[in-house]
């Protein structure tokens, strides 16, 4: 068998949206990243479990336990994307600060401005008001409308404090009856209302009680 190459061919674009091999084709083109994320020994302790990101598709969430590691984090991807041409949306990213000091006011002012690729990223602070922990989990849900029974089992079963959900699917037409029947959470959404799917949401609870601060 004889093979012959004819010509470069060059892709401008991204995985397809909900593509079944986008999750593969992207954690391979992504994997280095994870690797250097992985050998700089910046993360943070879920458990027994040392994590430095949690990635699924095309989203990326990275962990740091101070702004400092956070900071070479970022650079880091920075570094990655300059190197291959990935283009990371500040946009659409999101800084969440979660903290237990019972003086919110004096930890957030001292909050840095994190950016990626020279745009600056949105940053949340959530104050706990002195508790020992925050039970949380992060999940990619391709869509929450088709798994309402296993949302709600998640939302009401699992006495989760903070939710974050990537591919929530979310949009203007999705009623809070439908979202958070029982009214239990706080529920902050970054719909995607250029095409369907994509989207992102965080759901605190109404038990946990904290105060939030936008820069």
């Amino acid at each position: 068998m004889e093979w012959h190459v004819f010509c470069k061919v060059f892709s401008k674009n991204g995985v397809k949206q909900g593509g079944v091999i986008s999750p593969v084709l992207f954690c391979i083109y992504i994997d280095k990243l994870l690797l250097e994320l992985s050998k700089s020994g910046f993360g943070c302790f879920i458990g027994e479990v040392f994590l430095e990101a949690l990635v699924y598709a095309d989203d990326i969430v990275l962990l740091a336990p101070t702004h400092r590691a956070m900071q070479n984090m970022l650079v880091l991807c920075n570094k990655y994307a300059n190197e291959y041409h990935v283009v990371f949306n500040a946009k659409k990213s999101k800084c969440l600060y979660i903290n237990s000091c019972a003086n919110c006011s004096c930890v957030s002012a001292t909050i840095p401005h994190f950016s990626v690729g020279s745009n600056h990223i949105r940053s949340r602070f959530v104050q706990s008001n002195g508790a020992s922990f925050i039970n949380c989990i992060t999940f990619n849900a391709r869509s929450i409308m088709n798994k309402l029974p296993e949302w709600y089992h998640l939302i009401y079963a699992c006495s989760y404090d903070v939710i974050f959900v990537t591919e929530s699917w979310f949009n203007d037409d999705v009623p809070t009856s439908l979202r958070d029947p029982d009214d239990c959470f706080d529920v902050f959404r970054c719909d995607w209302k250029a095409s369907r799917g994509g989207g992102a949401c965080c759901l605190v609870s109404k038990n946990t009680k904290y105060t939030d601060y936008y820069t």
